[in-house]
C-alpha cells in the first residue's frame, strides 16, 4: 500500500499545479453535472447522458404543451382552420368519437317482449259476434348488426316468435276468431342513434313479415280449419329507449332495460289447402294496423 501511495504522488508531482493540473483537459458541459472527456471519440457513458437530456427536454416541452392544453382560453388564439388541423393531427377528433362511442353506447344481447293492439277491425257489421280488435304478443331477440360489421352499427334485426288472436270476415257476412302463431323477423334502421346507445330517444323504421299457421274457428262453422299464413310486407315506425345499465366498476347490476313504441302495419294473406265443408273463402286477406308497446331486457 505505501508503495502504491508513492507512485501516486509521484505522478502528481510530474504537473506544475499538482492534482488541479491533472485534471485541466477535463470539460464539464453547460448544464454541470456531466464531466466529459476531452476525446474526438465519444464513450458509451457520454451517449447515454446525451441521450437522457435530450429526453428529458422532449418531456419538458411535452408538459408546456399539456399545460398549455389545459388553459381553457388556450384556443383563443387559433382560427377555426388552425384548430382543425390541430385536432386532425394529433388524433383528438378520433379520441373523441371513441370517448362517445363506448360511454353512449351499449351493444349487448337484448330481448324483447313486445304487446300490440289492432287499430282497426277486418270482421264484417252484419255478423254480431267476432267483433273485437286483433291482439298479438312477441317475444324475440333484436340483433346489434354492428356486433357483425361496423358498416351497418345502425341497423338491427328482430326474430322472434308472435301469437295473435285474431278476428276476421271469412265469408259473406260471417266472421270468425282466429289462433294464429308465427316468426317474425324485421329489419330495423335507427334514425339518430345506433340501436345500442343508452339514455337516448331513439327514431327507427323497419321492414319485414312473418309466415305461420293460423287456426280458424267460429260456433257458425261445422269444424275448425287451419290456414297457411303469411304476412308480407310489414312495416313499423317507433321509438326506443333504453336505461342505463351497471358498467364494470358500476355498484348497479349489468342487467339493463328498456322500452319502446310503435305502430306496425302487415298485409296478411291466408291460404287453405285443404277440403272446406262449410261455405267459407278458401283464401282470405287483410290488412291490419296495430299499435305496439314493448319492454326489453339486455346485458
Amino acid at each position: 500500500v505505501l508503495n502504491l501511495s508513492k507512485g501516486s504522488f509521484g505522478k502528481i508531482d510530474q504537473y506544475e499545479k499538482g492534482i488541479i493540473d491533472l485534471y485541466r483537459n477535463v470539460q464539464t458541459n453547460d448544464r454541470k453535472y456531466l464531466a466529459e472527456d476531452d476525446l474526438s471519440i465519444s464513450s458509451s457513458f457520454e451517449d447515454y447522458n446525451k441521450t437522457t437530456r435530450d429526453l428529458a427536454k422532449d418531456v419538458q416541452n411535452k408538459r408546456r404543451g399539456l399545460k398549455k392544453l389545459e388553459d381553457p382560453l388556450w384556443p383563443s388564439g387559433l382560427s377555426d382552420l388552425e384548430l382543425r388541423k390541430f385536432f386532425l393531427e394529433h388524433g383528438l377528433d378520433e379520441f373523441e368519437q371513441r370517448k362517445q362511442l363506448v360511454l353512449k353506447n351499449k351493444p349487448s344481447h337484448e330481448f324483447l317482449i313486445n304487446l300490440s293492439m289492432g287499430l282497426i277491425r277486418n270482421t264484417s257489421d252484419a255478423d254480431p259476434n267476432y267483433q273485437s280488435l286483433n291482439k298479438s304478443l312477441f317475444i324475440g331477440y333484436d340483433w346489434h348488426l354492428m356486433r357483425a360489421t361496423f358498416a351497418l352499427r345502425y341497423f338491427s334485426l328482430q326474430v322472434g316468435v308472435e301469437s295473435t288472436s285474431g278476428q276476421y270476415e271469412v265469408a259473406e257476412g260471417v266472421n270468425a276468431y282466429t289462433y294464429e302463431l308465427a316468426g317474425r323477423i324485421m329489419l330495423n334502421y335507427y334514425l339518430n342513434e345506433m340501436p345500442s346507445a343508452v339514455g337516448k330517444l331513439n327514431w327507427f323504421i323497419g321492414a319485414g313479415g312473418k309466415i305461420g299457421n293460423a287456426n280458424v274457428k267460429s260456433f257458425n262453422l261445422s269444424k275448425d280449419y287451419n290456414y297457411y299464413q303469411v304476412s308480407f310486407p310489414s312495416f313499423q315506425v317507433g321509438v326506443k329507449y333504453r336505461l342505463r345499465a351497471g358498467d364494470e366498476i358500476d355498484p348497479l347490476p349489468g342487467l339493463g332495460i328498456g322500452w319502446s313504441m310503435a305502430i306496425i302495419g302487415d298485409a296478411h294473406s291466408f291460404y287453405n289447402s285443404r277440403e272446406l265443408f262449410d261455405d267459407i273463402k278458401p283464401n282470405f286477406y287483410a290488412g291490419d294496423v296495430r299499435f305496439l308497446a314493448g319492454f326489453g331486457i339486455f346485458f
